[in-house]
């Protein structure tokens, strides 16, 4: 258990860290329309029933794209929130702070290299890895069991409501991100 006093804030990635790629990639294309059909890949791979590379060549037979083409557009979509990044870094002596993202590893875990993200936080936990979603309350109480911790000392930050209510209905308090138009 944690000896301290401090509160983990646990993030979100995509929303949050960084912007959102999905969603802007389906409008780009004007595929709202085949979001349902589209979304089942994404979170396949964020259970980690399919790797990335065969998220995106199945995204890729919707769009109409080659796979390399839409992994390279994806990655020109992604915007790190430095604001986020810079809290981080200036709130280190006040706060633990994990990562908690649905995500495929083989998709996030490059970025945060790339980016050298990964050392902003204790813990890094990615959906893919765990096989658990949020808002499944067992991904909170991995996290929570892994960071040592209680429930209550965990506030949750993520873009998504359904998934700051999954925090919530075990103890975690929640903030609801929006990130800010420049």
């Amino acid at each position: 258990m944690v000896m301290d006093n401090k509160k983990f804030l646990i993030f979100d990635f995509f929303g949050v860290i960084s912007s959102e790629v999905f969603n802007i990639w389906l409008d780009r294309h004007g595929l709202n329309s085949r979001y349902n059909e589209a979304i089942q890949f994404t979170r396949r791979a964020d259970r980690g029933e399919i790797s990335y590379r065969e998220e995106i060549s199945a995204l890729a037979k919707i769009s109409g794209q080659d796979p390399e083409v839409l992994h390279a557009e994806w990655m020109s979509i992604l915007k790190i929130n430095q604001h986020i990044v810079d809290f981080i870094q200036s709130n280190r002596n006040k706060y633990h702070f994990a990562l908690l993202s649905n995500s495929s590893a083989d998709f996030v875990r490059p970025i945060l290299n790339k980016y050298q993200l990964e050392g902003l936080f204790e813990h890094v936990f990615i959906s893919s890895e765990l096989r658990l979603v949020k808002p499944n309350q067992d991904i909170f109480w991995t996290a929570v069991q892994s960071l040592q911790t209680t429930p209550e000392n965990c506030i949750m930050i993520d873009d998504k409501a359904e998934n700051i209510e999954g925090a919530k209905s075990i103890g975690m308090g929640g903030i609801v991100y929006s990130i800010p138009k420049e």
